[in-house]
């Protein structure tokens, strides 16, 4: 499960590394220096000294993913949530074709309580991964983990008929819904973000 999540995480800070090359450059430096204090993330003052050199990187270039999604991890070690919910509203309307973005805001707005509208962002997260699976080569390198935000967002949304046709499909799908039965939605967006 702790595969999955860091390889949500991994993608969506990924997926930006290309922005940071035609960014402004004093935006860029304070996210370099809001990730030096990445590795004291269990201090609340550094998460706050972070999130300020954050804060300041996006106000000067308020398309800054990479400056928004790093917010995500601070939030989250301060299991400051809604805040999190709200940045994650953010990434979607700098990147509204992102699964992993819908998948991982509605796991945040679970744990908040919002599960309304978690609810829909679970249904956006799911059609955008059958839209890409539905054309994509089982071969790719990113098939797999798109299977996987499938799953994910099918026990979340309770269908788990689906859920069970998929995961018969392989031996590793097997084992992740044998995981995510042993939870409730409650408790795997809990895990999920964090907290």
């Amino acid at each position: 499960m702790n595969f999955l999540k860091i390889s949500v995480l991994l993608l969506i800070a990924f997926s930006s590394c290309a922005q940071t090359k035609n960014g402004n450059e004093k935006a860029i430096e304070l996210n370099e220096a809001a990730m030096q204090l990445m590795r004291f993330k269990q201090s609340e003052d550094s998460c706050k000294k972070a999130l300020a050199l954050l804060n300041k990187a996006t106000i000067l270039y308020p398309d800054y993913y990479l400056g928004h999604s790093n917010k995500l991890v601070f939030f989250s070690a301060l299991k400051d949530f809604n805040s999190a919910a709200k940045t994650s509203d953010t990434l979607l309307k700098l990147r509204p074709n992102a699964n992993d973005v819908y998948l991982m805001s509605g796991m945040l707005n679970t744990v908040i309580g919002d599960t309304l509208k978690a609810g829909k962002l679970f249904s956006k997260s799911l059609q955008i991964c059958n839209q890409v699976l539905d054309t994509m080569n089982k071969a790719h390198n990113d098939y797999r983990m798109l299977v996987g935000n499938k799953l994910l967002n099918l026990y979340m949304l309770g269908r788990i008929k689906e859920l069970e046709i998929l995961s018969d499909s392989s031996r590793e799908m097997k084992s992740l819904t044998n995981v995510l039965f042993k939870k409730s939605r409650f408790e795997l967006a809990n895990s999920f973000v964090g907290n």
